[in-house]
């Protein structure tokens, strides 16, 4: 039986080209780094500094993993550059709503499934503040929509696609993984799901579709065996409640 659900959210809650909205994202967080690095040095130091996110293996929360690799070769303190982060995040992160398509139906079919007693969880890779990750949820619409748990830089010590990573999730929100269902676009992050025992629903509302070669998904994926997943099941976000009752009448 499914009684927790987890989704991704970019380009699966909220709709976006990603090179767009990555190159305006980094071009205003790399200006609050001007006086420490250039913006290209500060490209680099930020993309390999999430790669290696995927080198903690629970040692520490992954904001710890980040800044130890970050603020190598850099004069400032770990508190202040956290700092300079959160200053971004808190005055101009907001302003890349602007960018972003609500996916159809997403607040009632989230509305349905916790009216349903279903457990909901931000299951977005947990490189982000969780205000920041609550934050982009609102951005879909979800401001009234209660989450169970939000996966973020501050309370993950794994990332997508490690098994662990889903395991972690489950822990914390006292489920078997047998009885998650994970919902999002990407064919690897997201379907890697089933090798900790979770359901997965490939959904198909981006344009993108799902084989583009998205630059910034493979860069902070860069070394990761592509392997291919079969989804349990895909199809629009909004057919996931009639999926998850078909899946818990069937009991398969």
């Amino acid at each position: 039986m499914i009684e927790a659900v987890f989704f991704d959210i970019d380009n699966t809650l909220i709709l976006f080209e990603e090179s767009e909205l990555f190159g305006n994202y980094m071009q205003a967080l790399s200006s609050h780094f001007s006086a420490i690095m250039p913006p290209d040095i500060f490209l680099k130091k930020t993309i390999t500094s999430s790669q290696n996110l995927l080198k903690n293996r629970g040692q520490k929360p992954n904001m710890d993993f980040f800044l130890d690799y970050f603020c190598q070769d850099i004069t400032v303190s770990r508190e202040k550059t956290w700092q300079i982060f959160e200053n971004y995040y808190q005055t101009e992160y907001d302003n890349l709503r602007t960018l972003v398509k609500i996916t159809p139906a997403v607040r009632q079919t989230l509305q349905l499934l916790a009216n349903d007693g279903q457990k909901l969880v931000l299951a977005s890779n947990p490189m982000f503040p969780e205000f920041v990750q609550r934050m982009r949820a609102n951005w879909a619409g979800l401001e009234n929509v209660k989450f169970d748990f939000v996966s973020s830089i501050e309370n993950a010590s794994f990332c997508k696609p490690q098994p662990e990573y889903y395991l972690e999730i489950c822990q914390k929100i006292n489920i078997a993984p047998e009885n998650a269902l994970m919902v999002g676009d990407d064919p690897i992050n997201d379907l890697a799901a089933a090798d900790s025992g979770l359901k997965t629903f490939l959904t198909t509302d981006s344009k993108t579709g799902v084989n583009a070669e998205l630059s910034l998904s493979h860069d902070l994926r860069s070394g990761i065996n592509a392997t291919h997943y079969t989804p349990t099941a895909s199809g629009r976000l909004s057919e996931v409640p009639a999926f998850i009752e078909t899946l818990n009448s069937a009991k398969i």
